[in-house]
């Protein structure tokens, strides 16, 4: 016998066993969106609501969203689950989880395709287009923003009005710089929800992409207070934004801070945390700033992710961590693992690993090593296609930074003065960071 048929506030049908089972639903969705802590309670009703295939199918998604092996094998179990429970769910239902299926074997492409077709006949499943950002990240979310753009335009009509879809769609012009746009979107979703913090993050983003330092400090430091009360993956994301904003002024006291109290430690066995840490401390380094105290504890926690293999973007910079602190045979073990990845047959070592992942994990080891040479050597066939790694503009700006100080330093003063100018053409104005790194070619 079927379960009942019900209809969400946001009117989608699901089936589920209890009208608290839907509650569940509706719950993920308003906390997904606003990225609270509260998401992770979709694992706990998982545990009570085992009939209701949405909740099971949510529960597996939350755990995906830890970008670690080990959240891939436990979002397994809850996928049988919501596959078990499927017989007479509706065909929204029923796509999503498969596209969560494959999101869980990593099948990346064929998840984003199944949940861009969900969205055609569901505009309202923000849940659905909420996981889409999240692959256009894996995919790169640079190299995806016109399709991550064209996704959300098409849902827009559906969702004007909806504070977290508005962030997603604010974050989507940025990618593709359609700045004036993705500040009006922003600004729309913070009049509705002030403590949006993905709006927070698409003006990060814009501020820092063109250059904007004086207002992007002052923005992140009035919207820092509503993050402790988020979702911690977000904060440190957030947090690693307004970082960026002090290491623009060379402000190193207060980049420090910021590292040290926002960004690490708090959360170190989280994945974005360490990425955040990781990217900061990275960067910090080109800028002859080293916290060497805090990549110790950095590598301990993040050392072991390197080889997962999930996406270049993950495996690169934690090669980088075991390389840069000595760990060299674990680093050539990654680089290894990366190949081996490339050699699969699948969608993603075609698209992703061979034309551009095996080279970008080698060249994160050669720059952790010292090796500027062969950095630059292995991102000069694929610096074009940088953003295919994963992750997000103003993410792979950590990559295209490395470039520049692998030409510098391996006596390429020419190339990197031309590159410098190409990888910053939104900024208004040098920052005390760029002549910092302009001075490398002198």
């Amino acid at each position: 016998m079927s379960m009942p048929e019900f209809v969400t506030q946001r009117g989608l049908i699901v089936w589920a066993e209890s009208p608290e089972a839907v509650s569940a639903i509706e719950q993920f969705e308003v906390n997904l969106l606003g990225l609270t802590p509260r998401a992770a309670d979709i694992l706990t009703q998982a545990n009570e609501f085992t009939e209701t295939p949405l909740v099971q199918a949510y529960a597996a998604l939350a755990m995906l969203y830890s970008q670690s092996q080990n959240g891939h094998a436990g979002a397994e179990g809850y996928l049988r689950a919501a596959r078990r429970c499927l017989p007479g769910a509706s065909k929204r239902e029923a796509l999503f989880v498969e596209a969560i299926e494959h999101f869980q074997r990593n099948a990346f492409h064929e998840a984003l395709d199944r949940l861009e077709r969900l969205t055609v006949d569901e505009p309202r499943d923000l849940v659905a287009a909420k996981a889409c950002e999240f692959l256009y990240y894996t995919c790169g979310q640079h190299f995806n923003g016109e399709r991550f753009l064209w996704h959300m335009m098409r849902l827009r009509a559906a969702n004007g009005a909806h504070a977290g879809f508005l962030s997603m769609l604010s974050f989507a012009y940025e990618l593709t710089g359609r700045y004036g746009q993705a500040r009006a979107a922003a600004e729309q979703s913070l009049a509705l929800e002030p403590g949006q913090p993905w709006s927070h993050h698409t003006l990060a983003h814009l501020l820092i992409r063109t250059g904007q330092v004086e207002e992007g400090v002052r923005e992140m430091e009035r919207f820092a207070p509503y993050w402790s009360a988020c979702d911690r993956g977000i904060h440190a994301h957030n947090a690693w934004h307004r970082s960026l904003f002090y290491l623009e002024k060379t402000d190193w006291a207060q980049t420090n801070r910021v590292l040290r109290e926002d960004i690490w430690e708090l959360s170190p066995e989280l994945v974005g945390e360490q990425i955040d840490a990781i990217a900061l401390l990275w960067r910090m380094d080109m800028a002859g700033q080293a916290q060497d105290d805090v990549w110790v504890d950095v590598l301990a926690k993040a050392g072991p992710h390197a080889g997962e293999c999930l996406i270049p973007f993950l495996d690169g910079q934690f090669t980088y961590a075991l390389a840069r602190c000595g760990q060299t045979d674990a680093a050539d073990e990654a680089v290894a693992r990366a190949r081996e990845r490339a050699a699969r047959k699948d969608r993603e070592a075609r698209e992703i690993w061979q034309p551009v992942g095996v080279n970008f994990v080698a060249a994160c080891a050669a720059w952790g090593q010292g090796d500027a040479a062969r950095a630059a050597a292995l991102i000069d066939p694929i610096v074009e296609r940088l953003p295919m790694v994963g992750g997000s503009d103003a993410q792979d700006d950590l990559f295209r930074l490395a470039y520049f100080n692998a030409l510098a330093e391996s006596g390429r003063k020419a190339d990197a003065r031309r590159y410098y100018d190409l990888i910053a053409p939104a900024k208004t104005q040098r920052t005390p960071l760029d002549e910092l790194m302009l001075a490398k070619c002198n």
